[in-house]
C-alpha cells in the first residue's frame, strides 16, 4: 500500500473516529441529563462520573479525529507523530478502564445493595422540607421506582418501607404502606387505585400472605437497577470494542504513514547537527 492509500484509509478511520466521538458525547449527555437519577441511592458516584467521562471522551475523540485528518492529508510528519501518541494514550486508557471495571464490579454490587437499603430506611421522606440531601434521595427513589417499575430494594420486598422513617412519621389515622411511586396502573381512576395499592387490607402491601395487588410493583429496585446498569454497560462495551478495533487500525496506519512522509529540511538539519 502506497502513501496515497495510507492517507485514504487513515482519512476513513478518522471519519469513523469523528462519528464515534459524536455518539459517545450524545450518550454521555443523555445519561447525565436523563439517567443519572440513581446516583443518590446506589452509594456510588461511578455512574455520574462515567457520564461526565463519556462527555469529555466524546469531545477529545472528535478533536483527535480532526487532528488526524488535517495532519495526514497535509503530510505533517510531526503532527502525525503527535496523533499516534494521543491514540496510544487513548488505547492504554481503554485497557486500564476495562480492567478496573472488572475488578470493581463485585464490590460495586455489594455497596449498591447496602446503600439502597440504608437510604430508603433512613432518608426517604425524612424531613425533606429542611434537609436537602434527604429531599434529593427521596426524589431519586421516586424516579427510580416510577421509571424502572419497581418497589423497595429486594423483589417482593415492599415491607422494607415499614422500617423507614417515612412510614413511622405518618399519622396513625392514614397509614400508607408504600409511596405512590410504588403503584402502577393508576392513570385511570387514580384515587381508588392508589388507595388500593397503598392501603388495602386484602393482600400486599397490608399483609405478607394474600392475594396479589394488581396495582403494586413487585420487582425490587436492586434487580431492576442492576439490569438497567448492565444494559447500559453492554451498550458502552459494544461501543468500546468497536472503537478499539478502529483505534488499532488508526495506530498502525498512522505509524506507517509517519515512516512514508519525508522529513522536512529543518528536521534533517536538526538530526544531522553535530553535538
Amino acid at each position: 500500500m502506497g502513501k496515497k492509500g495510507l492517507k485514504f484509509f487513515l482519512f476513513i478511520v478518522n471519519i469513523l473516529f469523528f462519528i464515534a466521538g459524536l455518539v459517545t458525547f450524545a450518550i454521555g449527555v443523555w445519561t447525565a441529563t436523563d439517567r443519572i437519577f440513581m446516583s443518590d441511592i446506589i452509594g456510588s458516584n461511578l455512574y455520574s462520573s462515567a457520564s461526565y467521562m463519556m462527555i469529555i471522551s466524546g469531545i477529545v475523540i472528535t478533536l483527535v479525529s480532526i487532528l488526524g485528518c488535517v495532519t495526514s492529508w497535509r503530510e505533517m510528519r510531526f503532527g502525525v507523530l503527535i496523533y499516534f501518541i494521543i491514540l496510544l494514550f487513548i488505547f492504554v486508557f481503554l485497557v486500564i478502564a476495562s480492567i478496573l471495571a472488572v475488578v470493581f464490579r463485585g464490590e460495586l454490587e455489594d455497596v449498591m445493595s447496602k446503600s439502597m437499603g440504608e437510604t430508603l430506611i433512613k432518608q426517604y421522606g425524612n424531613d425533606i422540607e429542611r434537609n436537602a440531601e434527604n429531599r434529593a434521595v427521596t426524589k431519586a427513589w421516586d424516579l427510580t421506582q416510577e421509571r424502572l417499575e419497581c418497589c423497595g430494594v429486594d423483589s417482593r420486598g415492599w415491607e422494607i418501607y415499614r422500617e423507614s422513617r417515612w412510614y413511622r412519621d405518618q399519622p396513625n389515622t392514614a397509614i400508607k404502606f408504600v409511596p405512590v411511586s410504588c403503584c402502577k396502573n393508576i392513570h385511570v381512576n387514580r384515587i381508588t387505585r392508589t388507595r388500593h395499592c397503598q392501603e388495602t387490607t386484602m393482600g400486599p402491601p397490608a399483609v405478607t400472605e394474600g392475594g396479589k395487588n394488581d396495582y403494586l410493583f413487585y420487582q425490587g429496585c436492586y434487580d431492576a437497577a442492576y439490569t438497567f446498569v448492565m444494559d447500559q454497560a453492554g451498550i458502552l462495551l459494544a461501543i468500546g470494542f468497536s472503537f478499539s478495533i478502529v483505534l488499532i487500525c488508526g495506530l498502525v496506519l498512522s505509524l506507517c504513514l509517519f515512516r512514508y512522509i519525508k522529513r522536512t529540511p529543518t528536521e534533517n538539519r536538526a538530526t544531522s547537527a553535530p553535538l
